[in-house]
C-alpha cells in the first residue's frame, strides 16, 4: 500500500504511531504529500476534519507549514477545523507563529475561518478566533457580506449575538452594523426572499427586555404582597389573653406579624400559594434571562431575594409547617402550570400536522 494513502488514514484515526512508523520509512513523506498533484487534501486537513487534535499537534510541531496550505477547495485547515466546531483543533492551531494569518486567509466565497464558523454558529470557535485576531470582524466574504450578514442570513442568533457584543467595543462598530452587501441590504433589512428573517434578532432582544421588565414589576408586587398582605385574610375573631393567638394548624401559642389580635384564615393560604407561585416565577425568569446575558450582578441579587422572601414568609405563617406546606404548594402549582404548557404545545402541533395535511 503506497505510504501516503497511510499517511491520511492515519490522519483520520488519529494514530500518532502510525505518524511515526511512517516517517521512520519515509522521513520526506510530508513533503511528498504537500507537492503531490493527486492527493487534494494533506493530513492536517484531514485531522482537522476529523477532530484529531492530537495527530494534528504531531503534524504541525514536524511541519508548522502545513497550516498553511490550501486543499482543492482553496480552505486551509483553520477553515475546515472552526466549521466543524473542533475547538482543540483550532486552538492548537492558533498556537503557531502563522496565526493571524490563517485567522485572515480568505477561502471560498472569500470567507474566513471565523465566517465558516458563524455560519455553522460554532459559538466557542466564533469566541476563540475573536479573541486570537480581532480584526477578522471585519473581513468581508466575496459578496461583501458581514459577520452580521452570515449569522441573520443563517439564522445563527447566538451567534450574532456574540459577534454584535464583540463589534460593539470597536470603533467602527456602526459602519458594519449599517454596511450594505453588494445587492444592497443590510443584515436588518435583507430582500424579499429573507423577509421572514430580517428583524428577529432585534425583536428577540425587545421581547427579552419586555419579559425582563415585566418579571421585575411582578417580583416587586408579589414581594409587596408578602411584606403587607391584606387584612381580610385574617381572622380576628380568634383572640387570646395577652394579646397571643391560637392559629390554625398550630397547638401553641404564637404572636402573628402585623396582626397581634388575629389569626390567618384559610383564604390566607391560598393567597399566600398563589403569590409565592408568581413570585418564583417571575425571580426564575429573571435568572435565566441573566444567564443567557451574563447578567451577573443581577444574577447574585436573586439568591438574597429568595431567602428575604421566605423569611417574610416564616414569619408570617403560624409554625414552620405551614410555611414549608405553602412552598410545596408553589412549586406543585409552578410544575402543573409548566406541563399545561407542554400539553398546550403537543396537542397544537397534533391540530395543525392535521391541518396541512
Amino acid at each position: 500500500m503506497d505510504r501516503i494513502p497511510r499517511l491520511l488514514d492515519a490522519a483520520r484515526r488519529g494514530d500518532v504511531a502510525a505518524l511515526q512508523q511512517l516517517l521512520n520509512e519515509d522521513p520526506q513523506i510530508l513533503n511528498r504529500v504537500t507537492s503531490s498533484t493527486i492527493y487534494t487534501e494533506t493530513p492536517l486537513h484531514v485531522a482537522a476534519l476529523a477532530g484529531q487534535t492530537d495527530f494534528g499537534r504531531g503534524l504541525i510541531t514536524l511541519m508548522p507549514s502545513l497550516a498553511l496550505e490550501k486543499n482543492h477547495e482553496g480552505v486551509i485547515p483553520l477553515h475546515i477545523a472552526s466549521a466543524r466546531g473542533h475547538l482543540e483543533m483550532v486552538r492548537e492551531l492558533l498556537t503557531l507563529g502563522s496565526s493571524s494569518e490563517q485567522c485572515l486567509l480568505k477561502g471560498q466565497d472569500g470567507r474566513i475561518p471565523l465566517h465558516d464558523a458563524i455560519i455553522k454558529g460554532r459559538v466557542p470557535v466564533i469566541q476563540l478566533l475573536i479573541s486570537h485576531c480581532a480584526e477578522s470582524l471585519e473581513e468581508l466574504t466575496e459578496r461583501g457580506e458581514t459577520v452580521f450578514h452570515l449569522a441573520s442570513k443563517n439564522n445563527q442568533f447566538e451567534a450574532l449575538e456574540v459577534v454584535a457584543e464583540k463589534t460593539r467595543q470597536r470603533e467602527n462598530f456602526r459602519i458594519l452594523f449599517n454596511a450594505k452587501d453588494k445587492e444592497g441590504n443590510t443584515f436588518w433589512r435583507p430582500d424579499k426572499n429573507r423577509e421572514n428573517n430580517s428583524n428577529e434578532f432585534v425583536k428577540k432582544g425587545q421581547l427579552e427586555n419586555a419579559m425582563l421588565v415585566v418579571a421585575a414589576l411582578i417580583v416587586t408586587v408579589t414581594y409587596q404582597g408578602c411584606l403587607s398582605p391584606p387584612p381580610t385574610i385574617w381572622k380576628a375573631e380568634k383572640k387570646h389573653e395577652l394579646r397571643n393567638l391560637t392559629c390554625v394548624f398550630k397547638d401553641t401559642s404564637v404572636n402573628v406579624h402585623n396582626a397581634p389580635d388575629a389569626c390567618p384564615a384559610a383564604s390566607f393560604y391560598v393567597f399566600m400559594a398563589l403569590n409565592t407561585t408568581a413570585f418564583l416565577s417571575a425571580v426564575f425568569l429573571i435568572a435565566m434571562l441573566s444567564l443567557k446575558r451574563e447578567l451577573i450582578l443581577l444574577l447574585a441579587s436573586i439568591f438574597p431575594l429568595l431567602c428575604s422572601y421566605m423569611l417574610l414568609l416564616e414569619t408570617l405563617c403560624p409554625d414552620y409547617l405551614s410555611a414549608f406546606i405553602l412552598v410545596l404548594s408553589s412549586f406543585g402549582l409552578l410544575a402543573v402550570g409548566g406541563f399545561t404548557v407542554l400539553i398546550a404545545k403537543f396537542l397544537a402541533k397534533i391540530l395543525m400536522a392535521r391541518l396541512t395535511s
